[in-house]
């Protein structure tokens, strides 16, 4: 966690005791994620703390830009980063209506926010580089007409094309940044726009657009897309999908188990008509095409499916399965989104006002990055088996190794230091698979709390120590 205190150092909010005070509050919610601000904070510092995300002269945008300073810094030497660009909601309870909050699908009140996260290819976040907020207007009876829709320059979804905008030019001219979107983004301007700007991306098609003819090839994406040869096929673990989600969300990703499935990649250009209600100076977009596909899955399972539209190459089985995992990797946002509010129980903080809130969340992005990187490098395979100092510290893995009684090696792994952790300080039992975010956090958090006692306690016996040399 000293990471996340680590990303405010080049933070500049114009007076010194406000970067300091956010430096500390950080360092104090590290030790205590999804803890509440009386339970962390001692009395004073809950009084500074209240002051500082109420203070005018306190911005969220500073806080997330010192973040993104040090992502862009951490991605220094690689030649390829992804960013992955998705929304999340923020809802907080409507028993007191707070300023500056908006209605949310479903009832409630909240506030949306669009992240782009950084991403190593070895699928390691990086951090955050860019954030988006915004609420919504309480629906009137009078209805816009789709033409109104279409031309108002405030619509929602122009924020894609915003984001991989701005959160590429943060990066030097050397890496080759892949943008990575879900469905949501399969806007025909914003294909033209990702195309015009000559950015690198992985799009998954929703809709099943017109096609410009070519030989006896179907006019439609979807059939077009089922008529390709096969070109590779592989397995691959499919996450488990719950029912407790929005409805929406439930309509396009519908619930499912944890399954392994085979898979089968097809890949060629295609060229998409520009549809009747597009300004767009392109009137066809010729992109690049990858038909992911299951052909046999079990009885009662909807089969997979994906469409990805990319500029990337898809010439050999290569570059192929490679465009496929950048967009695997977009699971690494939700995951954050998870962080966010599971391990930082950012939904449950009390703050009165939206912008108290969002101040908030400048302090807790670098947390959740904290919480995510951890128990991301104790699950990929290739980067669990790094030493356990990349991420614990020597007095944490001592406490680990005399809390488990032996069972912690001389030289641990970073997975076998997180799974240990989780054992011990959460009641993690392997047999489950994976710890899950609650326990994860809760273990993390006994973990420093006891490293923080072992600091008082070592501090006392040096007191003691001066006094009877005295």
């Amino acid at each position: 966690m000293s990471e996340a205190t680590r990303d405010l150092d080049g933070l500049k909010l114009g007076d010194r005791r406000l970067e300091e005070r956010a430096r500390t509050t950080v360092a104090a919610f590290s030790t205590r994620p999804a803890g509440g601000a009386p339970t962390v904070l001692t009395e004073a510092e809950l009084e500074g703390y209240y002051r500082f995300v109420n203070n005018d002269r306190v911005s969220w945008k500073a806080l997330l830009a010192s973040h993104a300073r040090a992502t862009v810094a951490r991605a220094a030497g690689l030649e390829q980063v992804v960013v992955a660009h998705d929304t999340t909601d923020f809802r907080f309870s409507d028993e007191v209506e707070r300023r500056g909050l908006g209605p949310m699908d479903n009832g409630g009140q909240g506030f949306y926010a669009h992240f782009s996260l950084a991403i190593a290819t070895a699928k390691q976040p990086l951090g955050v580089v860019r954030v988006e907020p915004w609420t919504r207007d309480a629906r009137t009876s009078a209805r816009k007409t789709q033409k109104a829709r279409y031309d108002n320059p405030a619509k929602e979804p122009l924020r894609w094309a915003r984001a991989v905008r701005e959160s590429d030019a943060l990066f030097p001219p050397g890496t080759h940044v892949i943008h990575v979107m879900d469905c949501e983004a399969d806007d025909y301007d914003i294909l033209c726009e990702l195309v015009q700007g000559d950015f690198g991306f992985v799009v998954r098609a929703s809709y099943d657009r017109r096609l410009v003819e070519e030989g006896d090839f179907a006019a439609r994406l979807k059939a077009f897309a089922r008529e390709l040869e096969v070109r590779c096929e592989r397995s691959a673990n499919l996450s488990n999908r719950t029912r407790n989600r929005p409805a929406k969300q439930r309509k396009t990703h519908p619930p499912r188990q944890t399954r392994a499935a085979n898979l089968s990649f097809a890949a060629q250009s295609v060229t998409l008509r520009r549809p009747d209600k597009s300004k767009a100076s392109f009137e066809d977009l010729t992109l690049n095409l990858i038909c992911v596909s299951e052909a046999a899955p079990p009885e009662d399972c909807e089969p997979v499916e994906w469409l990805l539209y990319t500029r990337e190459p898809v010439d050999t089985d290569e570059e192929i399965l490679r465009v496929v995992d950048h967009y695997r990797s977009r699971w690494l946002i939700e995951e954050f989104f998870k962080a966010l509010k599971t391990g930082c129980a950012y939904e449950k903080r009390q703050h009165e006002t939206k912008d108290a809130l969002l101040n908030a969340l400048g302090i807790f992005i670098p947390i959740a990055w904290s919480l995510l990187n951890m128990r991301t490098l104790s699950r990929d395979p290739t980067s669990s088996a790094q030493p356990a100092t990349d991420v614990f510290s020597p007095r944490q893995l001592q406490i680990l190794r005399l809390e488990g009684k032996g069972k912690l090696s001389a030289a641990p792994t970073i997975r076998e230091a997180v799974l240990l952790m989780a054992r011990v300080f959460g009641g993690f039992l392997p047999s489950n698979g994976a710890p899950g975010w609650a326990i994860l956090a809760r273990a993390y958090e006994k973990l420093l709390t006891m490293e923080a006692g072992w600091r008082l306690a070592m501090a006392a016996l040096a007191e003691e120590g001066l006094r009877s040399d005295r």
